[in-house]
């Protein structure tokens, strides 16, 4: 009746270790199943990120270069408008000489005419009496034909020196003509590279506004993969310490299992 006794309380202490052990084991099982599916959850995190990090910095680079390039491009054009302006201030004293030199003209051309009145008010205006005494008084056929000429040889010279002078105003006119518009031309060509300049400098601040946006963000993606591997390892090492204490509960399930049956042994 004793052994009887003995036997039922040794079974029933061992189901109730095991079910308690077989409780503690299943929450076990639980933390550690919970443990892995978060851990996949942050590997696909981290690997999505790893892959969104890698993108960033290829736009970045390619970026980068870009930046260099509009840079390059921009030291070309203001090196170009620093040569136009150059030429523009170079024209623009040649002009300065040509309308010097028009204006000067002009007043030779001006005096030659005066001149040529005067000559032709003495001769003509002042009367037909001049011209023909100086004609008439002549001693023979062949001083008034001289004199005859040297009457229109002054008038032919003052003629020639008129169109000599009007050819030079009308040629430095042309010269000056043509350094006007040539001066436009450089104008308009200075004015198209300023807004080149103008449109490249806007690209190359947005491209530098990009380029500070790429950085900001890789640098929010290398903390984004920090906290993942932190939190990973914190995850395994919380797995690491589930299967500690399942060892252990396993261990202490072994021994109790093996003190119950000295137990019965000795009482038997």
């Amino acid at each position: 009746m004793r052994k009887a006794r003995l036997c039922a309380a040794a079974l029933a202490l061992c189901l109730g270790a095991g079910g308690f052990f077989a409780y503690a084991e299943n929450g076990d099982s639980r933390e550690m199943e919970q443990a892995k599916n978060q851990i996949s959850i942050l590997e696909e995190e981290k690997a999505r990120t790893e892959e969104t990090l890698k993108n960033l910095e290829t736009l970045k680079t390619d970026t980068e270069q870009y930046v260099r390039s509009l840079d390059e491009s921009l030291n070309q054009l203001n090196l170009q408008l620093s040569q136009l302006d150059g030429q523009i201030r170079q024209k623009e004293q040649e002009i300065g000489e040509a309308e010097a030199a028009l204006e000067a003209a002009k007043k030779r051309e001006r005096g030659q005419y005066e001149s040529m009145k005067l000559r032709i008010k003495y001769m003509y205006e002042a009367g037909e009496t001049t011209f023909l005494d100086l004609i008439l008084q002549s001693e023979n056929l062949g001083q008034m034909l001289n004199r005859a000429e040297y009457v229109n040889q002054i008038t032919r010279y003052d003629r020639q020196m008129l169109e000599e002078y009007r050819r030079s105003r009308d040629q430095v006119a042309g010269q000056e003509q043509a350094l006007k518009e040539e001066h436009e031309g450089l104008t308009v060509l200075r004015d198209e590279t300023a807004a080149k300049e103008d449109s490249l400098q806007r690209l190359m601040t947005e491209k530098e506004a990009q380029l500070t946006s790429y950085e900001s963000q890789i640098a929010g993606a290398k903390q984004d993969l920090e906290q993942y591997q932190a939190d990973l390892e914190a995850q395994e090492q919380r797995m690491r310490q589930i299967e500690e204490e399942m060892r252990r509960r396993e261990e202490e399930a072994r021994k109790k299992a093996q003190e119950e049956g000295k137990r019965y042994t000795t009482a038997d």
